[in-house]
């Protein structure tokens, strides 16, 4: 099985409405570090993955510099703007969560 771009790209659209229609309408940068794993390692299944953390705002600031200045050299490595976008996607997750008292909220 394989799933286009475009399909995915639809996908997409239709669950950003869907989060505007639930009131997430703003993301805030602020909200800091995060959790994350490299990308080739979340589909290495032999080992543990690394445990890394991520920058919100870093996020933020890479995939606009991909999306503007940097638009030739993001061709070619649009994996470092797609490892961005895991993290303002898990961001959205979180926040929606969060507003629907779906996080888990203990702290460990």
């Amino acid at each position: 099985m394989s799933v286009s771009i475009s399909e995915i790209r639809q996908m997409a659209t239709e669950v950003f409405d869907a989060l505007e229609k639930g009131g997430v309408t703003h993301l805030d940068p602020s909200e800091g570090w995060y959790w994350c794993i490299d990308s080739t390692d979340a589909w290495n299944m032999k080992r543990e993955p690394t445990l890394l953390t991520g920058d919100l705002a870093d996020d933020i600031q890479d995939i606009r510099k991909d999306l503007t200045e940097y638009r030739e050299i993001a061709k070619t490595n649009a994996w470092h703007t797609l490892d961005h976008l895991l993290g303002v996607m898990t961001a959205l997750s979180c926040q929606f969560k969060t507003r629907n008292g779906l996080a888990h909220t203990e702290e460990t």
